[in-house]
């Protein structure tokens, strides 16, 4: 089954997080990670929509007082115009600026953003997929009743058990759109 609709984590699944760094917003650098271009231009191809769905707690921290939700949407405006030059789309950002103990229900592992995805480009959960780096990106996706795909990023990162995980978002995308769905594809370390 091709999807109608790929929701996408953003930091260390679209752009790479520099070491030491907490989070990405206004003017910071760049980075996407390999495959990622190829992968939203295959994507946009297909005509199949592309949004990320994001939490960036740093908005509502004191520590953070430059990391504002305007700070955040320029870096997320710079990130969909460097895909552009890829060949690649962004329809949506969906942002969740709550920090983790504020019980909102948009922030992931909670399924928030994924269901107003969902809701908003009129898709059935069947017709979705989710893909991240990490546990609570899989069980944000699963939680909306979406299939959940994990590119594990920083390498060496653990992929979540029984969910398929793969190398390289461009790998997971090529799988998700009828290609190869072992290529690329990590299997989980044996305990």
């Amino acid at each position: 089954m091709t999807p109608s609709l790929v929701i996408l984590d953003r930091d260390n699944t679209l752009v790479r997080v520099p070491t030491g760094v907490r989070y990405l917003y206004g003017e910071d650098p760049i980075v996407l990670l390999p495959g990622v271009g190829p992968a939203l231009r295959h994507l946009a191809r297909r005509g199949i929509r592309c949004v990320v769905a994001t939490n960036q707690q740093g908005v509502s921290m004191k520590k953070f007082p430059k990391m504002t939700i305007d700070s955040v949407a320029v870096f997320n405006h710079r990130l969909d115009l460097r895909v552009e030059q890829e060949g690649g789309r962004i329809d949506r950002f969906y942002v969740c600026p709550h920090l983790d103990d504020e019980d909102c229900n948009c922030r992931k592992p909670r399924p928030g953003l994924f269901i107003m995805a969902l809701r908003d480009y009129n898709i059935a959960p069947t017709q979705a997929v989710g893909i991240g780096n990490s546990q609570s990106d899989v069980d944000a996706a699963t939680a909306a009743g979406i299939q959940s795909i994990s590119v594990p990023y920083p390498p060496g990162t653990q992929p979540p058990e029984d969910h398929p995980a793969y190398r390289t978002l461009l790998h997971a995308v090529r799988a998700i759109c009828g290609g190869s769905g072992n290529c690329g594809r990590i299997q989980p370390a044996e305990s």
